[in-house]
């Protein structure tokens, strides 16, 4: 990936990217509670009541839920895309990833 901030769930380890745990486990939750319906807003509600919040410590939001819903190719399947560059690194997948953990 470019320089600048890397997606929710991520982190740099020198040149490398890897999996933030704890960033992972609240990817994990988004992708739970919208598969059981429940819309942006309700999801951004639901972090805030279990203490979830984002990088900066602020709370979330309806919008970074719906941008982090909108990276299912990364989270799902480590497809990462950078204008019309296209790659992909199965080690980067987060949803299956904590799923096989469990």
């Amino acid at each position: 990936m470019a320089g600048g901030n890397l997606p929710y769930g991520y982190m740099r380890q020198g040149k490398e990217i890897q999996i933030n745990p704890r960033e992972a486990e609240v990817v994990k939750e988004i992708y739970s509670l919208s598969e059981l319906g429940r819309n942006c807003g309700e999801i951004a509600a639901c972090l805030e009541k279990q203490g979830y919040n984002r990088r900066n410590g602020k709370a979330w939001t309806q919008r970074q839920v719906s941008a982090t819903l909108g990276r299912e190719n990364l989270y799902r399947s480590g497809v990462i895309k950078y204008g019309e560059a296209i790659g992909e690194n199965k080690e980067l997948i987060i949803i299956q990833a904590l799923s096989a953990s469990l």
